[in-house]
């Protein structure tokens, strides 16, 4: 499973960093808000733990901004901001779970095991992507051209994906840095 972190403790990242490597998973981390959007814009994630105090941007307009891009991939908030009025307003911004700081080793892999079983069953991610003889499978993360099977590196494949996600529009190389 591919994270993205978007956390400016460095202390809490690397922890988090340290635990879902070990469970397999690819982790990405960001410490500013705005380059943590942005890679969320520009790469498939599984999911997205968001920190809601950054230094450069409030992390509740990063979860509204996401969805307002259609960007779907589940947003787990990590904060220690524990009154329910922020935490309703992170869920109604379109996170899909709140987890309050500190927090234990055991929940956090479990919420994000019950995010992506959720995502998966719900059909929240596309399954597959196509355009013309392409087609992209984003859970077994394998791309085909005419039925035959090509070898993508993960930063192609993310391409490949973005691009077919935006097949009906023009993307400049800006966005694609």
């Amino acid at each position: 499973m591919d994270v993205l972190v978007i956390e400016d403790d460095p202390s809490v990242s690397k922890l988090i960093d340290t635990i879902l490597n070990r469970e397999g998973h690819s982790v990405c981390t960001h410490a500013e808000g705005k380059s943590g959007e942005d890679t969320a814009k520009q790469d498939h994630y599984d999911v997205i733990i968001l920190d809601l105090g950054l230094p450069d941007m409030d992390g509740l307009e990063i979860c509204k901004n996401l969805r307002n891009n259609n960007i779907l991939t589940p947003i787990i908030i990590l904060s220690g901001d524990q009154q329910t009025e922020v935490k309703v307003k992170g869920l109604r911004y379109g996170a899909d779970d709140y987890i309050t700081k500190p927090f234990k080793t055991e929940e956090l892999k479990a919420r994000i095991e019950a995010i992506n079983r959720r995502a998966r069953s719900t059909g929240q991610e596309e399954k597959k992507l196509r355009c013309n003889e392409l087609t992209l499978d984003m859970l077994e993360r394998t791309f085909s051209v005419n039925d035959q099977n090509v070898i993508l590196t993960n930063n192609e494949f993310n391409l490949m994906a973005y691009l077919m996600k935006n097949a009906n529009r023009i993307i400049s190389r800006e966005e694609l840095a």
